[in-house]
């Protein structure tokens, strides 16, 4: 099959723009999926509660360039405009991965440990995600990308960045599912074994000064709703920044 032309993604765009506002949408171009962003303007009442969706947007497109830039793998910006931007698709999300059936174990510690170094790589070149997350990191085909990048922040790339990354995004892998998974495991040594130089040492002391959280989680692991995931991985979390060396 041959690969759509820039004229043809462009036109494929501006026809979905023409007839939708959708916020987040896939577009078919000639066999390839694109995913077309807009940028929102809501109220300012909502802009008071939920942050101001227009800022995140463009720290977001900010973010694609400066980091697509520096070789980390982010998707590719296709098309854009003053309020929008078409970019590649980037596969199956780690979130759904652990989520759906169907996925072998192999490979989803693949993803998991490919996941892992490539936010090490991140961190050796200086950069932090700002919030990585399972549900916005995808695999495609033995390669992993990082999506949704509106936490990312210049001021975040600094030592003590790189080792909150490293927290939240194994306390996220946790809260996916509410208890313990060998993809976790998997991520943590193969970060553990790409470590740029004293982040895991870091993040092991950062949760050693907040044991004293876990007590206080305990009631809270019982809600009924999906917040309890984020409670149950409170412990799990700690308790693996508190593990030895693997021999």
């Amino acid at each position: 099959m041959t690969a759509p032309t820039q004229d043809d993604i462009d036109a494929a765009v501006q026809a979905h723009l023409a007839r939708s506002k959708a916020r987040v949408a896939p577009v078919e171009v000639g066999g390839q999926r694109v995913w077309v962003k807009q940028k929102e303007r809501p109220p300012l009442r909502r802009r008071l509660t939920k942050g101001d969706s227009a800022k995140a947007f463009e720290a977001e497109r900010r973010a694609l360039h400066t980091l697509g830039e520096r070789g980390v793998p982010v998707p590719k910006i296709l098309a854009e405009g003053p309020d929008f931007m078409a970019l590649s698709d980037s596969g199956t999300s780690l979130q759904a991965m652990l989520r759906q059936d169907g996925w072998p174990e192999a490979e989803r510690r693949a993803a998991f440990e490919a996941a892992a170094r490539e936010l090490a790589a991140m961190h050796g070149k200086g950069l932090s995600h700002g919030r990585p997350a399972p549900r916005d990191i995808c695999w495609q085909e033995g390669r992993i990308t990082f999506l949704d990048l509106e936490r990312y922040s210049p001021s975040r790339n600094t030592p003590k960045g790189h080792r909150n990354d490293l927290v939240i995004f194994l306390f996220n892998i946790f809260a996916t599912l509410g208890r313990d998974c060998p993809e976790a495991q998997a991520a943590a040594a193969a970060y553990r074994a790409a470590d740029p130089g004293g982040v895991w040492e870091a993040a092991s002391a950062l949760c050693a000064r907040l044991r004293w959280v876990e007590p206080l989680s305990r009631p809270l692991r019982n809600r009924k709703d999906k917040k309890n995931l984020e409670f149950k991985a409170v412990p799990l979390t700690l308790a693996l920044f508190s593990q030895p060396p693997q021999g």
